[in-house]
């Protein structure tokens, strides 16, 4: 079942939210860097994010104007993207992730329908593994410990 929410930038509002959503231990289980963020490690990778135009920082809000999740959009390149997500622990398993995941894409794609959109994801997170696959991304390379799915227009699930 898709569950409804509205796609906004992120701002400095986030901040502690966001790291909090990082430091969750199922967080930091699925991510490459496993390591605790402390306050000004985050501070700055969220500066040198939010300043970069190159990023683009999302945040999911429900209709009861609950915080979902992050997403971030990283231009590698004129005709690649990378996408990550990282869903509230509070609203994991709840169907959200799937609907953050495309609105986050629909903007991507909207901006530039001809690029490809990357996705690197470990092995063993197996619930990342599937909602990607589920909306299209197809399986590019297969590194130690690690997947790369590419996702082009053509191949996006788009009924959401």
């Amino acid at each position: 079942m898709k569950k409804s929410l509205i796609l906004r930038k992120a701002n400095i509002s986030d901040i502690i939210q966001i790291r909090f959503w990082r430091n969750n231990k199922d967080s930091r289980k699925n991510s490459f860097n496993k390591n605790y963020i402390d306050h000004n490690e985050h501070a700055k990778w969220f500066f040198d994010t939010f300043l970069n135009n190159k990023k683009l920082l999302f945040i999911g809000i429900n209709k009861n104007n609950h915080k979902i999740g992050i997403t971030r959009l990283d231009k590698i390149n004129k005709k690649l993207i990378e996408v990550s997500i990282n869903v509230n622990p509070y609203f994991r398993n709840s169907g959200y992730g799937e609907n953050l995941l495309c609105e986050t894409i629909k903007k991507a794609f909207k901006k530039n329908e001809n690029i490809k959109i990357l996705s690197r994801i470990l092995k063993k997170n197996y619930k990342s593994v599937k909602l990607f696959k589920k909306i299209g991304f197809k399986i590019s390379a297969k590194k130690p410990g690690s997947f790369e799915y590419i996702l082009e227009k053509k191949n996006f699930k788009k009924n959401y």
